[in-house]
């Protein structure tokens, strides 16, 4: 489901149907460089593994296309989201986050320790607000709209 909020209104984005025959639970949504992406956790012959599926057109169903497959042994647990570089953040078994170059298959332990459940990336963008005492100037971001 999505919704769009300058309209107000709910839609769907269509997942290919090699994302749709596991158990939902195994689906992670996530942003990389302004695509939706989708990390599909399955087991194969030799373990878990992780495929990184990338919309490369919002809301067309043919544009989804696999980037690449990490297998998860070792101690790599689960996929927690992307860096700036491309390379997946990835807790592991030990509470540890390492950062996964796919290109390369290595791991770069950046020395973050913590649960995998407490390891959470979220995309932002910078932006500026002017202000003025309380208010905001007119024709700024929220142009207008006073007290923050």
């Amino acid at each position: 489901m999505t919704f769009s909020i300058a309209d107000e209104v709910f839609g769907e984005i269509m997942l290919l149907d090699a994302l749709t025959g596991g158990i939902a639970t195994g689906l992670l949504l996530m942003l990389f460089e302004e695509s939706l992406v989708v990390h599909n956790y399955g087991r194969g012959m030799y373990g878990v593994f992780c495929e990184v599926w990338v919309m490369k057109q919002y809301g067309v169903l043919e544009s989804w296309s696999r980037l690449y497959r990490i297998n998860l042994i070792a101690n790599l647990k689960k996929a927690v989201g992307f860096r700036n570089n491309g390379e997946v953040l990835i807790s592991t078994r030990e509470n540890g986050l390492v950062s996964y170059d796919p290109n390369s298959g290595r791991n770069t332990d950046l020395g973050i320790q913590g649960y995998t459940w407490s390891f959470f990336v979220h995309n932002y963008m910078e932006s500026l607000i002017l202000l003025k005492g309380n208010n905001v100037i007119p024709g700024g971001f929220l142009g207008g709209i006073g007290g923050l």
